[in-house]
């Protein structure tokens, strides 16, 4: 499985693809320049509980 995260700015969040398909996302706000809050996080339930492979 090929994993990837973008960052998609103007949605405000990071996106997670497996095999280029978005499986999951955290959204973000900018607190400070370097500094984020991600107060929310999504998963599909298909990859939910299976971890980030190593790699």
């Amino acid at each position: 499985m090929e994993l990837s995260v973008v960052d998609v700015p103007e949605r405000s969040r990071y996106e997670v693809s497996a095999d280029g398909r978005v499986v999951g996302f955290s959204a973000y706000h900018l607190i400070s320049e370097g500094v984020l809050a991600l107060p929310h996080v999504e998963v599909e339930s298909a990859v939910e509980g299976r971890g980030w492979p190593a790699s």
